[in-house]
């Protein structure tokens, strides 16, 4: 069975020893600082290798598309509307 998907995942990790943490505040507000390796391993524990390579992928497709969508604005070419 997959744990909650709510925001207090890490809060449930944290007193059974999964992750480390540093708490800090920034302008007053405070947070958790977390090691990116304990908690990627924590999310292939609960989810799966796979998981994690489709989330890093997804970004990595959405990034290029963000660049792209630029790259499209900023061209003389595509503004004009000749696409070939």
């Amino acid at each position: 069975m997959k744990p909650s998907t709510g925001p207090g995942r890490a809060d449930a990790a944290i007193p059974h020893g999964f992750l480390h943490y540093r708490l800090n505040s920034i302008f007053g507000d405070p947070f958790l600082r977390l090691l990116r390796r304990e908690v990627e391993a924590l999310v292939k524990k609960n989810h799966g290798d796979g998981y994690v390579k489709e989330r890093q992928a997804r970004m990595e497709l959405t990034r290029i598309n963000r660049e792209l969508k630029g790259l499209k604005a900023r061209s003389p070419r595509w503004k004009s509307g000749s696409r070939s």
